[in-house]
């Protein structure tokens, strides 16, 4: 590795630790939001993840001030209520922690577990664990499941596919509607395709609007402002990124001169700001 990219994976290294990897305090009870204290005091059948996962090394689930990790006994508690969750019925404490956890360690809380199951035969009982990215994950996550639909079609595991949907549906983003909707015009599969336009039918039923005020909402404006152009932070210099002719993305640096491709970091550049620009870069 060159020096600055050498560079940028030890920070990546940092930031991962710093996002809760054995190194942050457990949250004490004293400082459970009420809403969580009550949710967890609240009886309910135990339910389990699949043997294959152990609860106990899953990725730390840490609070949005990226101060404290969630105690494994509220872990626990989480764990109980996506197993038991349904896209249809998400247990109502799964919604209130989105915003009181980082997106990055929801998001790589709930990719292990898809990943176990993924790897150890995709059994349809314990669909729950790609259901988890919808109930707690991000968009980040969820596009990282695209390449595997025309996988499970061709592959006669047209259900994988399926449930995949409804983690989009869970979701229920701007750019979820706009995944689905892409999904349901380009698929190779038509069954995927007929499926897609089904979950979109639901949605627009669900929240009381016609079709066409949902299509309304699929169209992507990829952070783009009035001018579509969208800047990228890299500390001491910044880019602008816009769509070409061919809606193709490029960029512009402050010299003017326009690439394609991502720019490398500098040893001047800020680290964590490049890190940052890189992911959104991948979902823009």
């Amino acid at each position: 590795l060159a020096a600055n990219e050498s560079e940028l994976v030890q920070q990546r290294v940092t930031e991962l630790l710093e996002d809760g990897i054995g190194i942050r305090e457990e949250l004490p009870e004293s400082q459970w939001p009420d809403w969580m204290a009550e949710r967890l005091a609240r009886k309910q059948p135990s339910k389990r993840l699949p043997d294959y996962i152990d609860a106990e090394q899953l990725p730390a689930l840490v609070t949005s001030d990226k101060k404290h990790v969630l105690p494994q006994r509220v872990v626990n508690g989480v764990i109980n209520r996506i197993v038991g969750s349904r896209p249809d019925s998400v247990d109502d404490l799964i919604p209130m922690l989105r915003d009181f956890l980082s997106p990055q360690s929801r998001d790589a809380f709930t990719w292990h577990i898809f990943e176990r199951w993924r790897e150890n035969g995709c059994e349809a009982r314990q669909k729950f664990c790609m259901w988890s990215i919808g109930f707690l994950g991000t968009e980040q996550s969820a596009t990282k499941l695209l390449p595997h639909l025309d996988e499970w079609t061709s592959n006669k595991h047209f259900h994988r596919a399926s449930w995949a949907l409804d983690v989009f549906k869970c979701l229920g983003t701007d750019g979820a509607l706009t995944i689905l909707h892409r999904v349901s015009q380009r698929a190779r599969s038509k069954a995927l395709r007929e499926r897609a336009d089904e979950v979109l039918g639901d949605i627009a039923i669900e929240r009381e609007v016609t079709r066409d005020e949902l299509e309304d909402l699929v169209v992507p404006d990829c952070g783009l402002d009035i001018k579509g152009r969208r800047e990228f932070d890299f500390g001491p210099r910044q880019f602008v990124a816009y769509l070409d002719e061919d809606l193709s993305p490029m960029l512009q640096d402050e010299d003017g001169k326009v690439r394609k491709s991502f720019p490398t970091m500098r040893q001047s550049d800020d680290p964590a700001m490049v890190a940052a620009a890189r992911d959104e870069w991948k979902l823009f």
